[in-house]
C-alpha cells in the first residue's frame, strides 16, 4: 500500500464512520480529495442516488430502468470531457482510473465514484472546477476534506462557491 494510501485511510475512517451514521440527505454529498508523492490525484463522491437521477431505489419501470442505465453510461464520457471536474491545466493531470458504484439498501440508494488522476506536474496543481452542479441540478452541496501528506482541510462547495483551492491547504 503506498504512503498516501496508508495516510488517506488513517484520516477518512473516523470521517466516513461519522458520514456512514448521518442522515441521508438529499442535494448533498461527500467530496473527498486526496494527493501524494505518486503523482496522483484522488477524487471520491458518496452521496444519495436521487442527486443525480430522480429516484433512489432498484429501478422498476422501463423509464426508470432507461433513466439509470443512461446515468451510469454518461459518466465516463462527462469525466474525460471535464464536465464533472476541470483540474488547472498547468498540472497537467489525466483520468488514469475511475470506478462508480451504486449501493441499494434499505430502498436508499448511494452512488459513489472514485476517480485517480495522474498529474505529470503535480506540484502545479492549484485548483479544481467541480462541475457537478451544472450536470446535476438535484445536488446542492458538496461537504468535503483534502488530506495530503503535509495535512488536512474541511471545505463546503455549492452552485456559488464551486472551485477547490488546493495551494495552501
Amino acid at each position: 500500500m503506498n504512503k498516501l494510501l496508508k495516510i488517506f485511510v488513517l484520516l477518512l475512517v473516523p470521517v466516513f464512520a461519522a458520514s456512514a451514521h448521518e442522515a441521508h440527505v438529499h442535494g448533498i454529498a461527500q467530496i473527498n480529495i486526496g494527493t501524494g508523492d505518486d503523482n496522483e490525484l484522488y477524487i471520491e463522491i458518496d452521496g444519495p442516488l436521487a442527486n443525480y437521477i430522480s429516484f433512489e431505489h432498484n429501478p422498476e419501470t422501463k423509464q426508470e430502468i432507461e433513466e439509470y442505465n443512461n446515468f451510469i453510461r454518461s459518466v465516463p464520457g462527462k469525466l474525460f470531457s471535464d464536465q464533472l471536474f476541470k483540474v488547472n491545466s498547468e498540472a497537467n493531470c489525466f483520468v488514469k482510473s475511475f470506478d462508480n458504484d451504486v449501493d441499494i439498501e434499505d430502498g436508499h440508494a448511494d452512488y459513489e465514484l472514485e476517480i485517480t488522476y495522474k498529474c505529470t506536474n503535480i506540484d502545479k496543481l492549484e485548483s479544481i472546477d467541480v462541475r457537478l452542479f451544472e450536470q446535476f441540478p438535484s445536488l446542492n452541496t458538496l461537504k468535503g476534506q483534502i488530506v495530503n501528506e503535509n495535512s488536512q482541510s474541511a471545505f463546503e462547495l455549492n452552485r456559488e462557491k464551486n472551485i477547490i483551492n488546493l495551494k495552501g491547504r
